[in-house]
């Protein structure tokens, strides 16, 4: 039915993955594939998700064209995330599966060496935060793991490091990438409210 997939992000740049990589680590392909069925006379469907909506002469071409690739497009991503998607995924059988919950010891005691080094990787690029976003699209249930136990460890090295609450807690948002939507005035009146707390019990925090 498909020979490729082709992961591809808002701005047009994309990786190819072979088919049966992408039928062995992502659910969502298999659950596609058993809805994209041929057509009674042997046409098949645009193979887009979400909804490619090509053009007719587009349409008639994929149509007609059985090694045409399933495509996913419109993914809000980096490049580097879907390299590491695709690296990732190449890996494959070779992917730690598992992991317990919460982690009884180190993550890089389960998990392997390749694994480790692409979620540093993911981070000194910053697109860790991306990486578990699109395995938890493409339900990659491996890398959800792999990067929620990575980020969740990051974030209690982060707070336990910090020099007190207000840093860590701006440190965690700076690395989970989220907008601090507090007023500047309400930020100030939180540190007041921590200092005096500080102040009344010094081990309050």
């Amino acid at each position: 039915m498909y020979d490729t997939l082709i992961l591809e992000n808002d701005k047009g740049e994309g990786v190819e993955i072979p088919i049966q990589y992408a039928r062995d680590c992502y659910q969502l392909v298999r659950e596609v594939e058993s809805l994209v069925q041929p057509y009674p006379n042997g046409e098949e469907g645009s193979g887009s998700i979400p909804a490619l909506d090509p053009s007719p002469s587009e349409e008639t071409e994929n149509n007609n064209n059985n090694n045409s690739p399933l495509r996913i497009d419109g993914l809000l991503c980096d490049k580097t995330t879907l390299e590491l998607v695709k690296q990732y995924t190449l890996s494959y059988p070779n992917l730690t599966t598992d992991l317990p919950q919460p982690l009884l010891c180190p993550l890089h005691v389960l998990a392997q060496p390749h694994e480790m080094e692409l979620l540093r990787r993911a981070e000194r690029s910053a697109v860790h935060v991306q990486l578990l976003d699109i395995a938890s699209y493409l339900k990659f249930d491996p890398l959800v793991q792999l990067t929620s136990a990575y980020i969740s460890i990051r974030i209690n090295e982060i707070a336990r490091h910090a020099e007190n609450i207000m840093v860590g807690a701006e440190q965690v948002r700076h690395f989970l990438q989220m907008v601090n939507e507090w007023t500047e005035e309400e930020m100030k009146c939180l540190e007041k409210e921590m200092a005096y707390a500080l102040e009344v019990d010094p081990n309050a925090f």
